[in-house]
């Protein structure tokens, strides 16, 4: 096995793939092409020692409050008020190379006032899509369905292209964890909430954005281990 090892990259391509838990695609065809198996194996190599030596091409200073947002080339963060309340968004443009030093990366867009107490934020740029949740206000209702909002990050306004630009959720109080993810007309939700009898669960509410319908809900149980 030791002399068909040395002998052969696509056996060593294989191995080495199958090491860091990955694998050839099933319609990857390197039979008789020794040579696509070696282009391959060393670019994988010189992925593999990048990622160990890595270092940042150029570092800059980002003021950064309770909540922020990385998507695409921006970042996103805002300041709170004196309430605590965080109702502003500054987005900055990271791939905007400053030569001041120390580098600070400028503001690409802000929007000074939501006019939403915020939860949590996500945004796609490329739908020019901002999707706030708003801070429950403390009545029952709020504290039972959490109120969602579509805008545009060009101008704060509700956007356009949804059907329905407040949408709502469910969740069972306390509330732990909050994820938005955004994936092309996808908009997906995930909460981190206690149930019955203190079994932590997630629940994962998606929809299109664009016409407002739930394509899925579910509930995944997080079951623990005590020793």
């Amino acid at each position: 096995f030791r002399y068909l090892l040395k002998h052969s990259t696509l056996l060593q391509l294989i191995v080495e793939l199958a090491v860091h838990g990955l694998r050839l695609q099933t319609h990857t065809n390197l039979k008789g092409c020794d040579n696509s198996s070696i282009d391959i194996l060393n670019a994988f190599r010189r992925s593999q020692d990048a990622w160990k030596k890595i270092e940042p091409l150029k570092t800059a200073t980002i003021p950064v409050s309770n909540l922020y947002e990385i998507g695409g080339r921006l970042f996103a963060h805002g300041p709170s008020d004196s309430t605590n309340n965080l109702q502003g968004i500054e987005f900055s443009d990271l791939k905007v190379d400053c030569e001041t030093e120390p580098r600070s990366v400028p503001v690409w867009k802000s929007i000074e006032d939501t006019g939403i107490d915020m939860l949590d934020y996500s945004f796609d740029i490329a739908n020019d899509l901002l999707v706030i949740i708003e801070k429950p206000d403390g009545s029952l209702a709020s504290r039972q369905h959490h109120l969602v909002y579509l805008m545009t990050i060009s101008d704060g306004d509700p956007h356009p292209q949804a059907a329905q630009t407040c949408l709502t959720f469910r969740f069972v109080p306390p509330l732990s964890t909050c994820t938005i993810k955004i994936v092309n007309e996808y908009l997906a939700i995930s909460v981190g909430e206690m149930l019955a009898f203190d079994s932590p669960a997630e629940v994962l509410t998606i929809w299109n954005w664009k016409t407002g319908v739930v394509c899925h809900v579910c509930v995944l149980r997080l079951l623990s281990v005590i020793d």
